[in-house]
């Protein structure tokens, strides 16, 4: 949980207190098995949102995203929140 507190602060300036973890995903990248923890976190006003780190990092929907360059098993993590999306209108 610090680790996720830490880098929404870093990247994005939130502060928040209530998360819902969406899953962990298992993947191969670069020699290596990455253990990617995906957690959500309530935003009330989009218009807040801006990126602190990052080049070019930008708002997309999740069915703009399946179409950019991603890390392999990137996929899956949209799963996770496109499934939690669905379920939580």
């Amino acid at each position: 949980m610090q680790a996720a507190k830490r880098e929404a602060f870093e990247e994005l300036k939130l502060k928040f207190k209530s998360y819902r973890v969406l899953g962990p995903i298992s993947k191969e990248q670069e020699k290596q098995i990455i253990i990617e923890h995906t957690f959500m976190i309530p935003l009330n006003d989009l218009s807040k949102l801006h990126f602190y780190e990052g080049k070019g990092i930008k708002k997309v929907t999740v069915s703009q995203a399946r179409k950019l360059k991603m890390n392999p098993g990137d996929d899956r993590i949209l799963d996770l929140i496109e499934k939690f999306l669905i379920s939580n209108p």
